[in-house]
């Protein structure tokens, strides 16, 4: 049922309590309950509204009928609120000490009790507010270092490949420079290569020509005397040769007279002997 249709139109109640005593009338409209309580009828709404639970007001042909108990209820609920009570903090104290006739009748033992009951009830929130705030932070405080380590790791992760694709672009270009640097100091090589054995090739066709005469002569006069040698060279060992033949000569005719002298003796002995008188 939707919030409007949960109250009675005011324009149709006329009657008015003139002695705001209670129990009189069997049942209350929203008009007269207003006006028991010195409170606006929009009041009446918003606190049976919020309270409807706690209240449970019957409703009879879409028209909310209050007993005087629950006239009793609300105008109790309604001082908890004015006392700085929150709805969490009345619900939770209704749950306690849920709502009756006696609970209801605003005695000064009773308002004590309540005022007691309420610091207890603040007390006890502050407790659990302190320990929710405590434990908020602890989660923060743990989640944004585990953020942290997430991000650092991250950062680190980016810094490491980019600093790896740094040191392999610069290791790149370092080898290109190089090898353009090497090709070109190949290339000045080979030329200053080429030029000093053109330069060498001139100089010396220069001094050939210019010595060519003199290197001719000397290699005459040279070739000469190396002729000359060999032919001295080859006249002496052809006399060698010759005298070495003639001292071969001279022994064998000598072994050819000793053979022949030893042959005569043996002969002429043997003679000797035949001819010689027994």
């Amino acid at each position: 049922m939707e919030f409007k249709d949960k109250f009675v139109n005011s324009e149709k109640t006329n009657k008015k309590i003139q002695n705001k005593k209670r129990g009189e009338i069997l049942y209350y409209s929203i008009n007269q309950v207003a006006d028991l309580l010195n409170e606006s009828i929009d009041n009446i709404k918003y606190y049976t509204n919020i309270f409807d639970d706690l209240l449970k007001i019957s409703i009879v042909d879409k028209e909310l009928h209050f007993t005087n108990n629950d006239v009793d209820n609300l105008e109790f609920l309604i001082k908890l609120k004015n006392r700085g009570m929150t709805l969490k903090e009345i619900q939770d104290y209704c749950s306690e000490l849920p709502l009756s006739d006696a609970e209801a009748e605003t005695t000064e033992s009773n308002l004590l009790s309540v005022e007691e009951l309420i610091n207890l009830i603040k007390e006890e929130q502050k407790i659990q507010l302190k320990d929710f705030k405590d434990q908020l932070i602890s989660d923060i405080q743990n989640l944004n270092s585990l953020h942290l380590q997430n991000i650092s790791s991250s950062i680190i992760e980016a810094q490491n490949k980019t600093l790896n694709e740094f040191k392999e672009n610069l290791f790149n270009e370092i080898i290109e420079q190089l090898n353009s640097k090497f090709s070109n100091a190949n290339e000045v090589n080979l030329d200053l290569n080429e030029k000093f054995v053109a330069a060498t090739t001139d100089f010396v066709s220069e001094i050939v020509d210019s010595k060519s005469e003199d290197l001719k002569l000397s290699l005459h006069n040279d070739f000469n005397t190396f002729t000359q040698s060999s032919l001295d060279v080859n006249e002496r060992l052809i006399k060698e040769v010759k005298d070495f033949k003639g001292v071969i000569q001279d022994a064998y005719y000598i072994q050819q007279e000793m053979e022949i002298e030893s042959t005569n003796a043996g002969f002429l002995s043997k003679f000797m002997n035949l001819v010689k008188p027994k």
